[in-house]
């Protein structure tokens, strides 16, 4: 079949909306740049500088902190940024969202391994960038989900943690090994990514349990590979639960829960995460429907560029294509389920903005795979139907619509540098801030009174008048004074 376009303008149109969709992003790595201290920031790094590293550990999982000190993994994780200073905040927010682009890259290029499809990098990566841009573009509080460290630790980390941990799976299960050490790797992997948050956690372990559950049935069809993935999937099951057991027995849980109400049965905690998840879908689907849209076109044209670029491979089956995308959708739906379970369990009520970052990572990778599903679909039938002219003017569309979305992106990256001042403003107030603190300590001031500043993430409180509030407190204990009081003008000048 003639293919409209060749190989190489394909290739520039991929570069060119890679580059645009980059630029989006970058946009949200310099504004964390600008990032210091806030709300519980503060109290990670009191109990870091009382307690000292390995001793905050501990104190951390045994007794009742301002924060989830059941945590493991986010207490480790906040512990080192803590010793780092500061400094970290800026630079973790722009860290984690380049992992986390490699690590999809780095998954979904193991799958089209494992798959045999031999598939343009460029497509690979246009697709991680637009999986990560939709992410954090739906996020309901993308302050919160990305620049505040103590909601981006516990909730986007560990997406990207399991990015990586999806690809040493499937690489694993491409090249088989039964070396113990592969096994202990994937069992601290998952150990580490579940630890951060029960939210996490729970979407971990339905991933891993639906994937065990898919791999048991193609075995049973007879598929050779499959018996490959019982060991890796095993070793990942088991970290996963051995993080969720630890999680649970944390003594500092109890404390917590006083004055909650109490834990749902399982029937209730069934129907409330089902309950949630169909309002989440509800709401992601009316609320922003044209960016779901724009997410979902963007993987059928992916795929018609894909598949009608390739020699003709036969009619796509119908049945297998349902049997695809109802799999996929119920899988979807399933993982978004476990997101809503522990809000269910622990709160009886649906989850904080913040931790909605994670199912939404959830019903965009389930947009687009029904996109690049219906685009395989679709180019099997142009090939059955021997269109041939019809072939090249679906691959020139597919090729404009990837060009047209491309400017999507340019248009967000335009509001998020927009931004910049209003960040760069606030982190040189914080830092003159943080110099007139540890000045003032110097010369054995017991209490300090600093400007008040605005706070930058939404619905995370800054420094107040008052030093008997509980960021004030934390903020003391951190810089070892007495009490600080934010009363003095001057944000407003």
């Amino acid at each position: 079949m003639d293919k409209g376009i060749s190989p190489k303008t394909r290739s520039v149109i991929l570069a060119v909306t890679c580059t645009s969709f980059a630029a989006a992003l970058s946009g949200y790595l310099v504004l964390g740049t600008f990032m210091r201290y806030s709300g519980d920031d503060y109290c990670y790094s009191a109990v870091l500088v009382e307690r000292g590293f390995i001793q905050s550990q501990v104190y951390a999982y045994l007794h009742e902190t301002t924060f989830a000190g059941d945590r493991f993994s986010l207490n480790f994780a906040s512990f080192i940024s803590s010793l780092v200073g500061p400094i970290a905040s800026a630079v973790l927010p722009g860290l984690i969202l380049i992992l986390w682009v490699v690590g999809m890259f780095l998954t979904l290029r193991e799958a089209a391994r494992i798959t045999h499809v031999q598939i343009h990098p460029l497509i690979i990566l246009l697709g991680v960038e637009v999986t990560a841009f939709f992410t954090l573009y739906m996020a309901p509080n993308l302050g919160q989900s990305l620049f505040w460290r103590s909601g981006m630790l516990p909730y986007l980390m560990p997406m990207m943690v399991n990015s990586y941990l999806a690809a040493l799976v499937l690489n694993r299960i491409r090249v088989p090994t039964r070396h113990y050490l592969t096994w202990i790797l994937l069992l601290l992997l998952s150990f580490l990514a579940a630890g951060f948050s029960e939210t996490v956690a729970a979407m971990q372990m339905g991933f891993y349990i639906i994937a065990f559950s898919g791999i048991w049935v193609v075995k049973k069809l007879g598929s050779g590979w499959a018996e490959h993935a019982f060991w890796p999937l095993t070793a990942v099951l088991a970290g996963t639960l051995l993080a969720m057991i630890v999680m649970v027995l944390s003594p500092a849980n109890h404390p917590r829960q006083v004055g909650l109400p109490p834990p749902p049965g399982l029937v209730r905690l069934v129907w409330m995460s089902l309950e949630n998840a169909v309002v989440f879908i509800k709401i992601s689907l009316y609320k922003q429907f044209l960016p779901n849209a724009i997410c979902g076109l963007m993987f059928l044209a992916l795929s018609c560029l894909y598949y009608i670029s390739q020699p003709a491979q036969g009619t796509s089956e119908a049945v297998r294509f349902l049997i695809e995308l109802i799999v996929s959708l119920v899988s979807g739906f399933l993982l978004i389920v476990c997101c809503m379970a522990p809000s269910a369990y622990a709160l009886s009520t649906y989850p904080d903005l913040r931790v909605l970052v994670v199912p939404d990572w959830v019903m965009v990778m389930e947009i687009s795979i029904v996109g690049w599903l219906i685009g395989k679909a679709f180019s099997g039938l142009v090939y059955a139907k021997e269109m041939v002219k019809e072939a090249s003017a679906i691959m020139i569309g597919a090729a404009f619509v990837v060009l047209a979305i491309g400017a999507v992106p340019l248009v967000t990256a335009r509001d998020v540098f927009a931004q910049v001042p209003r960040y760069q403003r606030w982190a040189a107030y914080w830092d003159i801030r943080d110099a007139q603190i540890r000045n003032a300590k110097q010369e054995n001031t017991t209490g300090i009174e600093v400007m008040e500043i605005d706070h930058i993430i939404p619905a995370v409180s800054e420094l107040r008048a008052d030093p008997g509030f509980w960021y004030n407190v934390c903020a003391a204990r951190y810089y070892r004074v007495n009490w600080i009081a934010a009363n003095q003008p001057g944000w407003d000048k």
